[in-house]
């Protein structure tokens, strides 16, 4: 009987097998490439389908709390519009906070920017305002009716979450094309 057979199968076995090497350059290609594929992927969802941020002020008290973590989708948005009464995030449309301190300039804050850019941290830029829709294009606001309730279109709106009173400053207003009204629910820190 003849082990010429065995010795051929074991001597192909060690040439199809990878060296040490072979295999940890393989190792590395892999894992490379399943980061990369799931740092591109959080890019893509924070993009298009929905970005976390930190509620940035006390105008949402005591439904949101200075630094809560929110997430907001972009796609209901960009599908359905904004409805009355709904949360919206948007950034300052200018003047309404004060300009952001200068950025640093150090390997932290580059790494936090980085982390931010692609999905893994909240935005944090200072710039993002956390309200609540009252009115729509072509609506109707005034404060306040005789109860002290902001009314849209002739009508009262009943806002369980408010805090504090509404009435603090009388208005009359309609709303731009292409625009929203928004106020905080802590109507004495709506800023």
């Amino acid at each position: 009987m003849s082990t010429g057979g065995v010795d051929t199968l074991r001597t192909r076995r060690r040439h199809l097998r990878p060296s040490r090497g072979e295999g940890v350059r393989r190792g590395l290609r892999e894992t490379t490439f399943i980061i990369v594929s799931a740092l591109v992927l959080s890019a893509l969802v924070r993009a298009f389908l929905v970005q976390a941020f930190y509620v940035p002020s006390a105008s949402m008290e005591d439904t949101l709390m200075v630094s809560d973590r929110i997430i907001a989708s972009k796609i209901t948005t960009r599908i359905a519009g904004v409805s009355r009464g709904e949360v919206v995030v948007f950034q300052d449309p200018g003047g309404w906070l004060p300009d952001p301190p200068p950025a640093a300039d150090s390997l932290r804050s580059k790494a936090r920017s980085a982390l931010t850019f692609i999905g893994l941290l909240p935005s944090d830029t200072g710039q993002d305002l956390v309200k609540r829709a009252i009115g729509l294009s072509g609506d109707r606001v005034v404060c306040c009716d005789a109860q002290g309730r902001i009314e849209v279109n002739g009508v009262g709106l009943d806002e369980p979450y408010v805090k504090g009173r509404t009435d603090q400053v009388a208005f009359d207003i309609v709303v731009p094309p292409q625009s929203m009204f928004v106020l905080g629910d802590n109507r004495g820190d709506s800023r």
